[in-house]
């Protein structure tokens, strides 16, 4: 396999990031703390992203096989991309139902269980963000005979990963959600 460059990955992370921060922007719910007077128009609390991509590799330690995360600046098919977003309420009021929603980037297929977020609930998309739910996804399809049955959609085919924050994000209040995919 010929490694890649991290100039030809840098356009899916690039996207990665801007489709992150996009669906991000349109996704934070806000709810003010106190009463709202009729004429005012509540701002929503900026939530600020930091993503960081890593690369998953092996080394030995005391003669044992050890998994890290190491730069990412080369990737191959079959690598292990890690993605770590970081948010953090810059706002002045509490952020409630605040949502992360990144896509899974071109070019690489979600790696299943391996969406984490502490208080988070996290759900799936497999239609390109239109709908979500808890994996395992399903997908109703219509057999030959005209029936209808549940099939089970594999992780492989996830389009988005959603974080729902459980509690409400006090000013300067912080947490962390990651994934990975692998590398097609």
């Amino acid at each position: 396999m010929t490694p890649h460059r991290h100039s030809r990955i840098r356009p899916v992370v690039a996207s990665f990031v801007l489709a992150a921060a996009t669906a991000l922007a349109q996704q934070v719910n806000t709810v003010p703390a106190a009463p709202v007077a009729a004429a005012e128009t509540p701002k929503p609390a900026p939530l600020a992203l930091k993503i960081d991509m890593t690369k998953e590799v092996t080394v030995e330690k005391d003669g044992k096989a050890v998994t890290e995360y190491a730069s990412a600046e080369t990737s191959a098919r079959g690598d292990i991309l890690r993605f770590v977003i970081t948010y953090t309420n810059k706002g002045e009021g509490d952020l409630t139902n605040a949502n992360v929603v990144d896509p899974v980037p071109q070019g690489t297929v979600y790696v299943a269980d391996s969406a984490e977020g502490a208080d988070t609930v996290i759900t799936f998309s497999a239609d390109n963000g239109t709908t979500f739910a808890t994996a395992p996804l399903k997908q109703t399809v219509q057999k030959p005979d005209g029936t209808t049955e549940a099939k089970e959609v594999p992780p492989e085919a996830y389009t988005h990963v959603k974080w729902t924050v459980k509690q409400a994000l006090k000013p300067g209040a912080a947490g962390q959600v990651s994934f990975k995919v692998r590398v097609k």
